[in-house]
């Protein structure tokens, strides 16, 4: 919201203060809903107003950076002969590139302040765009047109990640996200029961059932240490900073969607209760009974599903065979694309667990059953830990939040009692 519809909300949440407060003037005892109201419009009207306030001080700001800034070159002389500076042309506000962000963001810290302009420019936006009750503070926020190129996902190295459903920051970006669920526990349908009616029957009344999930975004964090050379060198030290930062935090994110415990990380797969476990045939082997029972347990609805395996695996899928003896593997022929396993891409996975453990293989389909909620960030900082100062060297830190989680909490169970899931991993033998 800009700052006029921020001072409108304003008005209403005091008006309708107001009127409750009318009501206890009269002489009239308010009910409990009416005190739940006023607390909760009380609530909002402190942080909007707090907003409100912020506002107008980054409107202010706004004005004042973007006045000309007058050089200290020579001076002109106009006709009425009164010296006056040159007008130095209006300063940049958008960086070339991610790495010279990233110097811009060393020389501040180095200087104890912000001396590139276009710093103070890309904090305000931040501020203007998300509520500051939340968030991170500290670091600088990446700006939008380098955040994809800093996150790029290669949906070869981290395939959960990069076709899970990503819920957008939104205005409160670090606030929890709760949404609805069908609870299929006592029913297939959630509830809704179906029937036909005779002519003139009652229509039987039915309610559907709701669970919810509910997202936290919490911070994750990384840091590479580069030397002062590397650091002045930044067109180039910058660069190889941004790839190894990015690389490593979409595999710890990744790993977090398969291996996450749901404790201050995001819920993986193979620790979710909406996950199948299918038991194989035979110990530390993945055999083609193991295929046709995982394909079985496969929620059939929409989106692309794919395989992923442990990597040790592929001599045994390069060897599996049908009753006819005919290979069961199909390479691709399209160099860069994956394997095919029963009809679905099969990718070798370092996130996998170890052969013959519970989830050294894997049939998923993350959209739209893996959520992940992108919260503030990501930001970047430079300081120094340990000995760095004496050794000429500084750390280059890249934080955001997010969380994440299958939405599901339980296998979908079908019409007929038969339950799947979007998850489905192998186990060892019962």
């Amino acid at each position: 919201m800009n700052l006029e519809q921020l001072r409108a909300k304003r008005n209403e949440l005091a008006d309708q203060m107001a009127k409750i407060a009318a009501i206890e003037t009269e002489g009239t005892e308010l009910t409990d809903e009416q005190a739940t109201e006023f607390e909760q419009a009380s609530t909002d009207f402190e942080k909007l107003d707090a907003q409100v306030k912020r506002t107008e001080a980054m409107e202010k700001a706004r004005t004042r950076l973007a006045e000309p800034r007058r050089s200290v070159g020579a001076a002109q002389v106009v006709d009425d002969n009164v010296p006056i500076a040159p007008v130095a042309p209006e300063a940049k506000r958008k960086f070339e590139c991610f790495e010279e962000f990233l110097a811009a963001v060393a020389i501040a810290r180095s200087g104890g302040g912000i001396s590139d302009q276009r710093l103070e420019f890309q904090q305000l936006d931040i501020h203007g765009e998300q509520s500051m009750d939340v968030g991170t503070k500290g670091g600088f926020m990446v700006p939008d047109e380098f955040r994809a190129q800093l996150l790029q996902v290669d949906p070869a190295q981290t395939p959960i990640l990069a076709s899970a459903m990503h819920l957008p920051p939104g205005s409160s970006p670090d606030a929890a996200v709760t949404l609805p669920m069908l609870d299929q526990d006592a029913n297939q349908q959630g509830g809704v029961t179906v029937s036909r009616i005779g002519e003139g029957e009652a229509k039987p009344e039915t309610d559907f059932d709701l669970k919810q999930a509910k997202w936290t975004p919490s911070e994750i964090a990384g840091h590479i240490a580069l030397t002062d050379q590397l650091i002045r060198n930044w067109s180039g030290a910058m660069g190889m900073a941004q790839t190894l930062l990015g690389a490593a935090m979409n595999a710890a994110l990744e790993n977090e969607c398969y291996n996450g415990t749901g404790v201050a990380q995001f819920l993986g797969i193979l620790n979710s209760g909406a996950t199948y476990r299918v038991n194989r045939a035979v110990a530390n082997t993945f055999t083609l009974p193991d295929v046709a029972n995982m394909a079985a347990r496969k929620l059939q609805r929409g989106g692309s599903a794919f395989w992923l395996y442990n990597p040790l695996l592929i001599a045994q899928l390069m060897q599996m065979v049908d009753g006819n003896n005919n290979l069961v593997w199909q390479s691709s022929v399209v160099p860069g694309s994956p394997n095919t396993l029963w009809g679905l891409p099969a990718m070798p996975y370092e996130f996998a667990s170890a052969v013959g453990v519970l989830g050294d293989v894997a049939l998923v389909q993350p959209n739209p059953y893996y959520v992940i909620k992108d919260g503030s960030g990501p930001f970047v900082d430079v300081g120094f830990i340990n000995t760095d100062f004496t050794t000429n060297r500084r750390r280059v830190k890249i934080f955001m939040l997010n969380d994440g989680g299958p939405w599901l909490q339980a296998p979908f169970e079908l019409v007929n009692g038969v339950q799947v899931s979007p998850f489905v991993v192998l186990d060892v033998p019962a």
